[in-house]
């Protein structure tokens, strides 16, 4: 047991799984990504279905095939990238198209086994293995802790990031339900210095700012080396440019921990 004065939660999420696993079901969570990048480099099965419409299913699709897998993309009922405008939606569809990648978006997958994903109906698609880009789930140490979460058992935060319940305790990132914000890594990021100010905040009796999320994001699809497709808000626009643009910005970031 630990004491604290200030306690900071910032344990992330795991991939959320919604199929029943039978045996033999070679399933891949994206989350913890060390594990599953070390997966996908072992892996040598050639049939793959990915789990999950959103933008990081459809990345995973389109770079698998490059890898020269045969992959299927379940996005299931809510449909491709279903929170995009219609026009990423139509960009995204023709080059996953270009690429092999057999997007399912008609049934949701129910369940997994060593042949491969069930799909609502009974549809079956081969699979040697399953990747699992669904979205995510609570960590399970959250339904440890007595404080407020969400429906979904994320942990309740007010504005200043803190618990309603106890102002000494703090939450940001995937682990916390700030209202209104889908999980998405720049929330993340962004919630990161106005953490660490709020933490010395309460550690020498200052007062805590909000957080202010950005009303829209710039998501930027990557489909190397064949360009990226990028949407922010309700405007889409795709080409090598924006390609060069995301690794640009990736590149950046990582060397702020370097």
């Amino acid at each position: 047991e630990i004491p604290y004065d200030v306690l900071s939660i910032n344990i992330g999420a795991v991939a959320r799984n919604p199929l029943l696993a039978g045996g033999g079901a070679a399933i891949l969570p994206t989350k913890p990504v060390e594990p599953f990048i070390a997966a996908i480099e072992a892996a040598t099965v050639k049939d793959v279905v990915i789990v999950g419409g959103g933008y990081g299913g459809i990345e995973l699709a389109a770079a698998l095939s490059l890898r020269g897998a045969r992959a299927a993309l379940v996005a299931g009922q809510a449909g491709l990238a279903p929170a995009a405008p219609k026009a990423a939606r139509a960009m995204l569809a023709r080059r996953l198209g270009l690429r092999g990648v057999n997007v399912i978006a008609d049934a949701d997958a129910v369940s997994a086994d060593g042949a491969g994903v069930t799909l609502e109906g009974g549809r079956a698609l081969a699979a040697g293995a399953v990747i699992l880009a669904a979205g995510v789930a609570p960590a399970p140490l959250l339904a440890t802790l007595d404080l407020p979460k969400d429906g979904a058992g994320f942990l309740a935060v007010t504005p200043t990031l803190q618990s309603p319940a106890d102002a000494a305790i703090f939450a940001a990132g995937d682990c916390a339900a700030f209202a209104g914000l889908p999980k998405a890594g720049v929330f993340a990021v962004r919630e990161g210095p106005l953490l660490a100010a709020n933490l010395a905040a309460a550690l020498t009796g200052g007062a805590p700012a909000p957080y202010r999320p950005q009303a829209d994001y710039l998501a930027l699809v990557s489909f190397w080396p064949d360009g990226a497709v990028a949407v922010r808000g309700r405007v889409a626009a795709e080409g090598r440019w924006a390609d060069r643009w995301k690794e640009k910005i990736d590149r950046r970031f990582i060397a702020r921990f370097r």
